[in-house]
């Protein structure tokens, strides 16, 4: 008797890009993923937390849903010119 073989789940993916105006440093779930701009970062699908915290100390927090094979664009604004 042959067995049907098995499947290999695979995360699905989705991708960020993210500017935040002055620079901010981006944490993406906590953890760090460098300074903005930020292009084309892959994440998995789903909902994620980002935080930007800029020169200034000043932090903006948002959620962003990421769609399987999709890009998924931000501007954030910490203070206008």
């Amino acid at each position: 008797m042959k067995l049907p073989p098995s499947r290999v789940h695979r995360t699905q993916h989705g991708l960020l890009s993210i500017n935040a105006i002055p620079w901010a440093n981006l944490y993406v779930d906590g953890h760090a993923a460098g300074h903005t701009p930020r292009r084309r970062v892959p994440l998995e699908v789903g909902r994620h937390q980002l935080r930007l915290v800029n020169q200034a100390g000043e932090a903006r927090t948002r959620t962003v849903e990421i769609a399987p094979n999709r890009e998924t664009t931000l501007t954030i604004v910490f203070s206008e010119p």
